[in-house]
């Protein structure tokens, strides 16, 4: 798959030997651009598209996914709030429901396919990402910024339980990922320049994913409620 300037994807089955025309993307801006194409790893006839109409002055979303190698487009935008550029698009591996956006204002996933959004926050600036990635063997998510650097959640895994069921519960506690035992003691006493650079990694030790339905009450908290 790839984008092109009539706003339409290009298709080829045979190794870019011969390409074909995709479908119009329903209500879309002539002249819009295609921003990002996710190839879907659990199914081959699926695909996702971002689409961006803003240099017409459209700052809608438009987000697509078509389940026929393009030919047609249905638009998963869901309740994504309006003038919220979509710039990247990215499927779990795991979870064909679970995606990932990364937009003009933040970050966010969907755990039923793009029927709902849920923003990330909790220290994610709310300006633009150009760019993410999953990591495999870390289901870490990470995201380039527009001049504010690189973000990681690390273990994103507990997204693949979230569902109306889950979060109707008063408490869950999601399955860790492993915990792994080593020498926190490091050296860089080499010289080696640019290449010296490091940075904060998760601290020791396992980490535990729950959800509380009514939100976390410290006791301090609770005292001066009384």
């Amino acid at each position: 798959y790839t984008g092109s300037d009539d706003g339409l994807i290009h298709v080829s089955a045979d190794a870019g030997q011969n390409w074909s025309k995709s479908g119009a993307f329903p209500k879309v801006p002539e002249r819009s651009f295609i921003n990002d194409i996710e190839a879907s790893r659990h199914n081959e006839n699926t695909v996702f598209a971002s689409v961006d109409a803003h240099k017409s002055g459209d700052y809608h979303p438009y987000l697509f996914i078509s389940n026929d190698k393009g030919r047609s487009w249905k638009s998963i935008v869901g309740d994504l709030p309006e003038t919220t550029i979509v710039w990247v698009i990215k499927q779990d591996y795991v979870d064909e429901n679970l995606l990932f956006i990364g937009t003009e204002y933040g970050i966010y996933f969907s755990p039923n396919k793009g029927i709902n959004w849920i923003q990330l926050k909790s220290g994610v600036p709310t300006i633009p990402f150009r760019d993410i990635e999953l990591h495999e063997r870390d289901n870490d998510l990470v995201g380039a910024s527009f001049g504010r650097g690189f973000y990681v959640l690390d273990d994103y895994s507990a997204l693949r339980n979230i569902s109306e069921e889950t979060i109707n519960q008063d408490a869950v506690l999601f399955k860790p990922r492993k915990a792994l035992q080593y020498s926190q003691v490091a050296s860089n006493s080499w010289s080696s320049g640019g290449q010296a650079y490091s940075s904060k990694n998760p601290p020791y030790g396992a980490v535990i994913s729950y959800y509380l339905k009514e939100g976390f009450i410290s006791k301090a908290a609770a005292r001066r409620k009384t």
